[in-house]
């Protein structure tokens, strides 16, 4: 083999190689390459992800207040009016046994025991007493009985029973009907047994 041929033969093993090691570089370079992109592509998607999953459960989330609040409301509603019906159904037992109570003697007896206990709160002045409307039949025998001036209520307003007591010259009452006193007993009662709607 003649020099020439075998300084061709290493000019072209010497461009093989550069080739080679060129080759391999590029190969090397495009491999990176790719592997970055394939990285920003991958954190990209798992952004979305992200962020979709995040938006779902903010969506679950606001669906389980909706349905917390409209449960939470309709339990409330229910609960306030099974307690108006067991204060109704309390008060109108009350009201029928206040309704007995007016037919007895006992009756009578209590308003003398209102009227005079009223007189020693109110003191002296210009008592006037004032009756319900179904109590009407008893104004003279109070008068009488109890010396004072006895009124009958508008049978508008129904004091159910039992009195108020004024002094005129004083401008001071005393209310002993039993409308009022059954509303003031209705509400304490749902208070000692804790029946209250926050």
């Amino acid at each position: 083999m003649s020099k020439i041929d075998e300084k061709l033969k290493n000019f072209a093993a010497d461009v093989m190689s550069d080739v080679g090691e060129e080759r391999r570089l590029m190969v090397d370079a495009l491999d990176e390459h790719i592997r970055q992109v394939y990285e920003e592509k991958e954190n990209e998607y798992l952004a979305q992800a992200y962020e979709f999953i995040q938006d779902s459960l903010v969506k679950i989330d606001q669906k389980k207040s909706e349905s917390l609040s409209r449960i939470i409301m309709s339990n409330r509603s229910r609960l306030f009016e099974k307690r108006s019906e067991l204060l109704e159904g309390i008060y109108s037992k009350a009201a029928e046994a206040l309704v007995g109570f007016k037919k007895e003697n006992a009756y009578k007896e209590w308003l003398v025991q209102k009227v005079k206990a009223a007189e020693s709160v109110l003191g002296e002045g210009d008592i006037w007493v004032t009756f319900d409307a179904s109590d009407a039949s008893l104004k003279s025998w109070a008068e009488e009985t109890l010396g004072v001036s006895v009124r009958v209520a508008s049978p508008k307003l129904s004091m159910m029973g039992g009195c108020v007591i004024e002094n005129k010259t004083t401008h001071t009452i005393v209310d002993f009907g039993f409308a009022s006193r059954l509303e003031d007993a209705k509400e304490a009662f749902a208070q000692q047994c804790q029946l209250e709607i926050d």
